[in-house]
């Protein structure tokens, strides 16, 4: 039997129940003991965090708590066991009235504060904050019985005082660089070295390293600890602490005033023409209120610059418009300390395209879509490139050594370009010619490197006319083993002696950090008392201490880092020891009055050295002197002595020989010289012959031979069915082979076996017979009832019915289900021993096979008669019509804020599995749609959703038996930017009229409207006078005359309201009144006369050859002015190909069947007396491309 000892964790204790563990399975083993408690009333319990155990059950050893009280404070005793063994710990709960007492209100922000910090997290921070700051402390968690606060936090003190008995620690040190690291240093001295040291982020376990590969890592120097935390990034807040096993030594938390500002993305300098707009684009790393200066002039947002800002405040950009000469110079973006400076530059006129390009911009400035080409400026600064470039640069990983290339394409032959890395032009200073390589092969440019190395990422830019295309080059460097090194470890197995230590250390190479994990035979190695796994970046090694005979096999080491996976075979590992005991039982060969022959089984584990012979030595019984019987070889389990007695008994031992001990002796039973019990023993097991409840008949046959002596009679032994304990029924031998066994108990199961004697005593028992209950001859059962199909799929069949009724004693022990396929004559058995349920699943079916099936139920009796379907029955599921699942969280309509993920999820039943199908505004999904489906759901996933993911969503579900579809609308938006600034008019007595600009999202979102409010200055609450209004302006009435008012202006849509925009001046209404005049109009004539101008002008037509071509334009003017038609300044009024008309001013020039001749540049000249007005457009016929006949 196993043992009671304690476990590598204090305070945990093992007790084994049995002393030998199959291979692969352990005893439990809690890792991390629950640490003592102070909860207040109301609270939730204990619990344990990561167990180690096969198929274990943990159970706490007192009632459940749903609710904590004083009378519930103690020890608690935890336990986790399985079959091989327990391990048990015990913790301490303390309770405690609560600390928020609500005996005092608390302030909002104080609730707010309570909601969002844990009462563990505000514990950490009293426990290591000083006194002078419990106040604050207290104050701003809401906390505010302070006595027993003091009481609490200094009966925690003392029991982490009495945890950190094992640490020493000295001091401790945070610090946080201006690199953007943080280090926490302290002193500390480990009464146990092997104390394993665990770092917690806000009560979750953080993984770290001993090297500086990783985030997070520990160096130690000495009795000097450092924990580090690289590149902290705004996840980073919270609260830490480091714990030596169970023992807290010290927490500390950093604060968001910790984390480096700066900018993560740098402006660059931006190339122009004159007219263009030009972007400059940064990132800062925390959120910033930033500043725009033009040389030492503030720049501010208006019609000149565009200045606009992230949702989360991290992306700046500022669009300079209509660039002209006097715009070049340095921009600079500064906030606080923080700068970041680019420059403007102004490029020579384009002579081929400027004209077209400044007039196509100008149009666009001047329609309605002026704000929207603004803000896809903003949100995109590569609109320009996009025009000029092709194909831009992608990101391209490469593995190291290799070649690679990076290319983009222009749009035109006539741009030439360079090559940046990481800001710095490419040239021969940075790469020799042999590394790289430039090539212009028309529009396409490529930059070809050569033998690719670490030093060669980074990102590379490629400049041309001012634009430019971006990406990133990352080599790849998998880990890679010395090849070398493995070859020399192959060769031979390493061998150590058992008890000593064995390391292996096979060096690597690869892209830093690389993760190493040891396995034996498959099974990962993990670091415990004897096993040690060490990387220090160039190699990695494996140490096991105190080596045993289990610590043999095949190792393995799998290095991974971000590049790649690398696994491989290393060695085999081989422990010597001394050998196992040979195994027993020792038989008697041969025994006679002259000699003794005996024979053993060879030694299970030869110790990993071959056996050199086996030792073998004798004691007569009764004396205490062992004698040399010899050594046999190796290869050799028999041994026989003649120096023996007659009627003598004797006792033998074995061992076992090799080159590193002896083993364990082998003893066996005593033997009696002249005789030979194995000839005594009963060949066959003992049969059945009847049974009853109060008598069971058994019957046997005679050994082959008696031993050479007279052969006296029989011994019968019984034992229970699944009992180890034989128990001998007769006292003396049973001359007969037949027995009637009446010492037996209704209702038991039994199993005999017999054992032969003659004058030197016993025999070796038989085999046992087969088990037989004692209980009276039963009657094969009835037939089941109510047999019934339950569930089918594609491969099963579930059945379920009713035990036949019973009579007398045919209750039935169990059914057989029986299977046969449509067409087949055949039954097949599909259980091969009766199951005692009343349900069966027949597996293994062919997919829409047809099949019958039927049950019989069974006893000691025979068999009953079986009971068919009535019908043949189709593997396959039960039919069911697609249907949707929805729940409360499913709405009709959702409002998305722009830029987050959109997931919707819809659960649905059908059989066969519906096909799913998804359409928006009923045309298929975009590209950055992804579609999950599984048999029960589908989901919907965009990850960064955008305003053009706004409309109506539909999932269509479409089986065999039925379809069904659900829709529902989902509008992406963003919160409003505020209206402009606001205009007051009293355009009627008593009434004033508030006009405002357009927010800048009112042509983004059909859905925004305004609400109006006003204020009475003696007053600070706002009243709502005016809402849903979908124009600039809004008249409010009953306005009291010398009353002061101020009025505010909100944009808001699905999502939220925008900030306000207010008067900054109060409103008033004088009651003064001027007289009251009457004048009378003065009429005078109305001057007629006007110059012609062109209301609408001519718009430009391209047309294919054949069709009509009607242009068409508007003029004013008086006297009517007279219009005529010229192409290419040649008149047309006698062209009969052309016929022209002029209806109220509205003209119209008509050709029939245009042909490409007809192309060219089209004026319209209206004149009167007064002057003249010309309109011009430009004509392209183009021609049509002959079909080609198809012979």
């Amino acid at each position: 039997m196993g043992g009671k000892h304690k476990s590598i964790i204090p305070g945990v204790t093992i007790l084994q129940f049995v002393e030998n563990i199959p291979e692969g399975c352990n005893a439990p083993n809690i890792l991390r003991k629950p640490l003592p408690l102070t909860k207040p009333e109301g609270k939730e319990t204990l619990k344990t965090e990561n167990f180690s155990f096969s198929f274990s059950y943990l159970t706490w050893r007192k009632n459940q708590i749903k609710k904590l009280t004083i009378s519930d404070a103690g020890y608690y005793k935890c336990t986790a066991s399985n079959e091989y063994g327990e391990a048990f710990c015990t913790v301490n709960l303390i309770v405690a009235q609560g600390i928020l007492d609500c005996s005092i209100p608390h302030s909002s922000e104080a609730t707010e504060k309570k909601e969002e910090f844990s009462e563990e997290y505000v514990w950490e921070i009293l426990m290591e904050a000083d006194k002078k700051d419990y106040e604050k402390i207290c104050h701003k968690y809401g906390i505010t019985n302070y006595r027993y606060m003091l009481k609490q936090l200094n009966q925690m003190k003392k029991e982490r005082e009495e945890k950190q008995a094992e640490v020493n620690h000295v001091s401790v040190r945070v610090e946080t660089k201006k690199d953007g690291s943080c280090t926490f240093g302290f002193e500390m001295d480990l009464k146990n070295p092997a104390s394993k040291i665990f770092l917690y982020k806000n009560g979750e376990m953080i993984s770290y390293d001993t090297e500086e590969m990783m985030r997070h890592y520990l160096k130690q120097v000495g009795k000097k600890y450092t924990f580090c935390i690289k590149d902290l990034q705004p996840d980073d807040v919270g609260m830490y602490r480091v714990d030596v096993e169970d023992a807290t030594v010290f927490s500390t938390a950093i604060e968001e005033s910790a984390i480096p500002v700066g900018f993560t993305y740098q402006l660059s300098d931006v190339k122009c023409e004159e007219s263009e707009d030009a972007v400059f684009e940064c990132a800062s790393s925390v959120p910033l209120v930033a500043n725009w200066t033009f040389g030492s002039q503030s720049l501010a947002d208006g019609d000149k610059y565009q200045i606009e800002v992230s949702p989360d405040s991290l992306m700046h950009s500022l669009t300079v418009k209509d660039i002209s000469p006097a715009d070049s110079g340095l921009y600079t973006i500064s906030a606080g300390e923080l700068s970041s400076s680019a420059r403007l530059i102004l490029e020579g006129d384009n002579l081929s395209g400027k004209s077209s390009k400044h007039g196509q911009r100008r149009g666009l400035h001047g329609s309605d879509l002026d704000g929207l080409n603004k803000l896809k400026s903003s949100q995109d600064g590569t609109n320009n490139s996009a025009r000029h470039f092709k194909t831009g640069l992608s990101n391209v990983s490469v593995r190291k050594g290799q070649d690679t290339e990076l290319c983009c394409v222009l749009a035109s032959e006539m741009s030439d370009g360079c090559w940046y890395k990481n800001g710095k032009k490419v040239s021969l200073n940075i790469y020799p010619s042999d590394k790289s390589e430039m090539v212009k092969d028309g529009t396409k440019h490529t930059l070809k490197l050569h033998n690719v190395q670490e030093e060669d990422s980074g990102i590379y830019r490629f400049e041309s006319d001012g634009r430019k295309t971006e990406a990133s080059l990352l080599i790849e460097e998998p880990p890679e083993l010395d090849q070398d090194v493995l070859n020399q470890l192959r060769k031979k197995p390493i061998t150590v002696k058992a008890g000593h230590t064995a390391t292996v250390k096979v060096p690597f190479s690869g892209k830093p950090p690389v993760k190493a994990t040891w396995s034996k035979d498959g099974d990962e190695l993990l670091d415990d008392r004897r096993i040690s796994i060490s990387n220090d970046g160039k190699f990695t090694r494996l140490s096991i201490s105190n080596c045993s005979r289990k610590d043999r096999g095949k190792l393995s080491v799998k290095l991974r880092n971000e590049s790649g996976t690398t696994e491989t075979f290393v060695a085999d590992l081989l422990v010597t020891d001394k050998p196992l005991s040979p195994q027993g039982p020792v038989e008697v060969v041969e025994s006679s009055e002259h000699c003794i022959a005996i024979k053993w089984k060879p030694v299970r584990d030869d110790g990993g050295v071959p056996l050199s012979h086996y030792t073998v030595e004798r004691q007569q019984v009764g004396r205490n002197t062992w004698n040399k019987v010899g050594d046999v070889d190796k290869d050799t389990t028999t041994i026989s002595t003649d120096k023996v007695e007659p009627q003598k008994k004797y006792m033998f031992r074995i061992w076992a020989v090799n080159p590193e001990g002896v083993s364990e002796s082998l003893v066996s039973d005593a033997v009696a010289a002249g005789i030979k019990g194995k000839s005594l023993r009963v060949l066959t097991p003992p049969k059945i012959v009847t049974s009853s409840s109060k008598a069971i008949k058994l019957s046997w046959a005679a050994p082959r031979s008696s031993g050479g002596l007279r052969l006296t009679g029989y011994f019968i032994e019984k034992r229970k069915k699944g009992s180890n304990i034989w128990n001998t029924i007769n006292e003396e031998p049973i001359p007969d082979l037949q027995w009637i066994v009446t010492d037996v108990v209704a209702g038991q199961e039994y199993e005999f076996r017999v054992i032969a004697v003659n004058s030197s005593g016993r025999g070796e028992p038989s085999g046992e017979s087969e088990s037989v209950f004692a209980r009276e001859p039963m009657d094969p059962p009835g037939i089941v009832k109510d047999l019934r199909v339950t569930y089918s799929d594609y491969s099963s069949i579930s059945l379920a019915w009713t035990p036949p009724l019973r009579q007398n004693n045919d209750f039935a022990e169990g059914y057989l289900v029986e299977v046969k396929s449509f067409g087949s004559t055949t039954w097949t058995r599909c259980n091969t021993a009766a199951v005692n349920m009343t349900s069966y699943t027949v597996k293994g079916l062919k997919e829409m096979g047809k099949y019958s099936l039927r049950v019989t139920a069974v006893n000691s009796g025979g068999m009953g008669t079986p009971l068919e379907l009535d019908r043949y029955v189709f593997a396959m599921p039960p039919a069911v019509c697609p249907k949707f699942v929805l729940n409360k969280s499913i709405n009709k309509f959702m409002v998305i804020e722009e830029g987050n993920s959109i997931r919707t999820q819809f659960s649905f039943e059908g059989s066969p599995p519906p096909e799913v199908t998804w359409l928006k505004d009923g045309l298929p999904l975009s590209k950055e749609a992804t579609i999950i489906n599984t048999t029960e759901n589908s989901q919907l996933f965009i990850p960064a959703s955008q305003r053009s993911d706004s409309g109506i969503y539909s999932i269509f579900l479409k089986n065999f038996f039925g379809q069904e579809s659900f829709d529902f609308e989902i509008r992406v938006t963003a919160i409003p930017k505020p209206p402009g600034p606001l205009t007051l008019d009293e355009n009627v007595p008593n009434t004033v009229t508030v006009s405002w600009e357009s927010s800048w999202d009112e042509h983004l979102d059909d859905h925004l409207y305004y609400v109006v409010k006003k204020r009475d200055s003696s007053r600070t609450a706002w009243h709502t006078v005016g809402n849903n209004i979908f124009n600039n302006r809004f008249t409010i009435i009953n306005i009291i005359p010398e009353r002061k008012y101020y009025f505010r202006v909100l944009a808001k849509n699905d999502m939220a309201f925008s900030d306000p925009s207010d008067t900054k001046e109060p409103w008033s209404i004088s009651k003064k009144r001027d007289p009251f005049t009457l004048k009378l109009p003065t009429y005078k004539e109305v001057n007629k006369n006007r110059v012609p101008v062109f209301s609408v002008k001519l718009k430009t037509h391209i047309v294919p050859s054949g069709c009509d071509v009607n242009m068409s334009c508007a003029v004013e003017g008086y006297p009517l002015p007279q219009v005529t038609w010229y192409k290419n300044n040649i008149a047309l009024e006698n062209n009969r190909n052309y016929w022209s008309t002029n209806v109220c001013g509205v003209c119209s020039l008509c050709i029939f069947g245009a042909s490409p001749n007809d192309s060219g540049l089209y004026t319209a000249i209206a004149e009167n007396s007064l002057g003249r007005a010309m309109c011009s457009t430009t004509l392209t016929i183009t021609a049509i491309e002959p079909v080609p006949r198809v012979c």
